[in-house]
């Protein structure tokens, strides 16, 4: 029996419930509503509660204070996606209420008191609070224990309650939320939550972390996720070689995640090391760079090596695919935020990124409906001014971006988003990658996806049926005159001319392009204007 505890305790309280969110954060993703091989609540989680963990290494707190102030800063500035900002609002509450803690040692019922203020910072932090999800978990266990906060006299029977609530509330979830319900899914941020309640519970007692089988959908993504990587700089370069150099070799030697590819005389290469200068020089020694490209992974920007020329105003914006990264280049952005919808940056990532723009007024574009919040958090932690872009997606940015002129001041730039917005289609196509049912559609696993403005609009037996479907969509019912295409990693630029041609045949009211985005798990972003 454990009646009182201390910020050591604690300490370790949260790092099993960090631990626990670790282990099963690929059954927490595999709760996302959409059955598309981008489950992310789960990692976004996981991450956000790792940059706790990896401050609390740091800095080793040892009172409750100190312990506070660990919690509330890694959570904030290592916050991803939506889930781990709400989280990490959540944890900032709890960060709020130890910052003011003076007892040396923590009751059950001061532990209590911790999780409604971590209540109260999450709700009033959220414009418009969605019942049904990880806010409704936090409301509900601070509800229902706080007032008898005074009976627990040890943390193993409050935290036998606390857990009970949570499971409670999770099977609630899909009674609240309509959209849960006909995915067959509860809410998979209150079931993290309730996993690294969980996790807490498991250092008091000695017992692993079981999970629910009767929250487990049917099943269950199949895209593999790449592994961390222990070195903090992704390196890539372009290079045609003058001689036989092993480069493989070379690379397995300084770092990991290596990919190798080849374009007629062009080497492209892909690897994380800590001496990417060192890789560079190598290279050079063997043959003639093209291109480079180093990211610092805990900043995520580009332009490492390059001198920035000060300017009145610079656009930073979230890229997922080499070829996405390019043309938002192209139309003026000044530094890429390597991310997207399987990978969401932290708030952290996207602040070094703002810190690293060449301008002091800095319009941030998050390209992405889960990384908005994220950006909404970064001027809390940047001297700087930064104007958030709500975009949803690259395309979304590349038609904002067409529409803007020099000199233009941040307002303007803001209203002219607002205006392309009324003229622009956005459409995806992705795989599921398990059964479900959406806005009343029945799906089987494998089945094609169409996404338009972040609603499924129809499905396919097939990829390019799915194209089709969503092409003549925007053509026939939105009265688009321009569709542009950006090609996943998987397919070329080739086949999808073939099959835009065959689709739009001889209309010639509508234009078309394709490019080459390179993007993961959408085979095909389509933007469509008016």
């Amino acid at each position: 029996m454990k009646p009182v505890i201390s910020a050591r305790d604690l300490r370790e309280l949260f790092i099993g419930g960090i631990n626990a969110v670790e282990k099963y954060r690929d059954n927490i993703n595999d709760l996302n509503v959409f059955p598309v091989p981008d489950g992310d609540t789960g990692t976004n989680m996981y991450l956000t509660l790792q940059s706790v963990k990896a401050l609390m290494d740091r800095e080793n707190p040892t009172t409750f204070p100190h312990l506070g102030s660990v919690i509330s800063s890694g959570s904030l500035t290592g916050a991803r996606g939506n889930s781990g900002v709400i989280l990490s609002q959540i944890f900032k509450g709890f960060g709020n209420y130890l910052k003011k803690f003076k007892e040396s040692e923590m009751k059950p019922r001061h532990f209590i008191e911790m999780l409604d203020c971590g209540r109260k910072t999450a709700y009033s932090s959220v414009v418009k609070p969605v019942e049904g999800t990880i806010l409704t978990l936090i409301r509900r266990v601070s509800e229902e224990l706080y007032p008898q906060r005074e009976k627990y006299v040890d943390f193993e029977n409050m935290f036998e309650d606390l857990i009970k609530v949570s499971k409670e509330t999770v099977k609630l979830t899909p009674t609240m939320l309509d959209v849960l319900a006909e995915a067959g899914v509860v809410d998979a941020g209150a079931y993290g939550l309730t996993i690294f309640f969980e996790g807490m519970h498991s250092v008091l007692t000695g017992k692993e972390v079981v999970i629910s089988e009767e929250f487990t959908p049917e099943k269950k993504p199949t895209l593999m996720m790449e592994g961390e990587s222990k070195y903090p700089f992704c390196t890539e370069c372009s290079v045609v070689f003058k001689d036989d150099f092993d480069l493989e070799s070379y690379l397995v030697g300084v770092g990991d995640s290596i990919v190798i590819g080849k374009d007629g005389d062009v080497v492209h290469f892909h690897v994380h090391t800590d001496r990417p200068l060192e890789v560079l020089s190598e290279v050079t020694k063997h043959g003639r760079i093209i291109k480079i490209k180093v990211d610092n992974m805990d900043a995520q920007m580009e332009g490492l090596m390059a001198e920035e020329k000060k300017k009145d105003l610079a656009i930073v914006a979230v890229a997922d695919g080499e070829g996405w990264a390019e043309i938002l280049q192209g139309l003026g952005v000044d530094v890429i935020v390597s991310g997207g919808q399987t990978m969401n940056p932290s708030v952290r990532q996207l602040a070094d990124a703002v810190k690293h723009a060449p301008a002091d007024t800095v319009i941030l574009m998050p390209n992405n409906k889960n990384i908005v919040g994220a950006a909404h958090q970064v001027d809390k932690i940047v001297k700087k001014n930064v104007y958030v872009i709500p975009t949803h997606s690259m395309q979304e940015a590349v038609a904002i971006l067409m529409n803007l002129e020099p000199g233009m001041h941040p307002d303007e730039i803001l209203q002219v988003a607002r205006d392309v917005r009324d003229e622009i289609i956005v459409g995806s196509i992705t795989r599921a990658v398990r059964k479900s049912k959406v806005n009343g559609k029945d799906i089987k696993e494998g089945m094609a996806l169409i996404i338009v403005d972040d609603d499924l609009l129809d499905v396919a037996d097939t990829i390019e049926e799915a194209l089709k479907k969503l092409v003549s969509y925007m053509v026939d019912e939105k009265d688009v005159s321009m569709v542009s295409v950006f090609v996943g990693e998987d397919r070329t630029v080739e086949e999808t001319e073939e099959l835009l041609e065959n689709i739009l045949g001889d209309n010639n009211d509508v234009d078309y392009e394709v490019h080459f985005g390179g993007q993961k798990v959408y085979p095909y972003m389509v933007l469509g204007e008016v």
